[in-house]
């Protein structure tokens, strides 16, 4: 599978993986009510998840799979205000079910996986933002810093699929998945998708 972001959908690649930095996701392009999948601990991804028809010639042939996901993130503002004294945010991995489409099922846990980085890297962010000291003029600095972690997350699906081959070097695939596990614990603590960031007082 391969990883490309949303504003080069252009090109049809097996892997569509979008980011929105601050804009709020909507739904109304995804016209069905179970269309999205928000990524949980308690309910990974099944067979059942990827609803898009596979017998259209348009999709075979090379096209085994396809999984189109996104990391959306939320913000109350557009940009932080003077006078701000906090804000809150909402970052998720999400996946769309009527935009993915599997033919193997012995691939599902190599797709599983890929939600799974999409995951640790909306746990990075909200790490860096608990963790970093922000006043209300930190905009910026925070446009960088989480799409830089986002282009590192663009290169990490690609290293996944070099690696693995697609999913289809078994002992390879163990090892990713034993190696993202670790990733995934020693993250748990920014498990929450949605916080509030209290900035810092630039007088004391």
């Amino acid at each position: 599978m391969d990883f490309i972001p949303s504003f080069f959908r252009l090109f049809r690649l097996p892997l569509v993986y979008a980011f929105f930095l601050f804009s709020s996701f909507s739904s109304s392009a995804q016209p069905k009510t179970d269309s999205v999948k928000v990524w949980s601990l308690l309910s990974p991804l099944t067979l059942k998840d990827f609803k898009h028809p596979i017998d259209s010639a348009q999709f075979k042939g090379d096209y085994i799979n396809k999984a189109s996901s996104l990391l959306d993130i939320k913000m109350n503002v557009p940009e932080f205000r003077k006078g701000d004294t906090a804000f809150n945010f909402d970052i998720n991995a999400v996946f769309f079910r009527y935009l993915s489409w599997i033919y193997d099922s012995t691939r599902l846990g190599h797709e599983r996986l890929h939600f799974d980085i999409g995951e640790i890297y909306a746990r990075r962010m909200r790490r860096w933002l608990h963790v970093t000291k922000l006043d209300n003029e930190s905009y910026n600095m925070v446009k960088i810093k989480l799409n830089e972690l986002y282009y590192d997350h663009a290169k990490y699906h690609v290293l996944y699929d070099k690696e693995t081959h697609g999913g289809k070097l078994p002992n390879m695939q163990l090892m990713w998945e034993r190696n993202l596990k670790k990733q995934m614990d020693t993250l748990q603590r920014w498990d929450k998708p949605q916080g509030s960031i209290k900035f810092m007082d630039k007088r004391r």
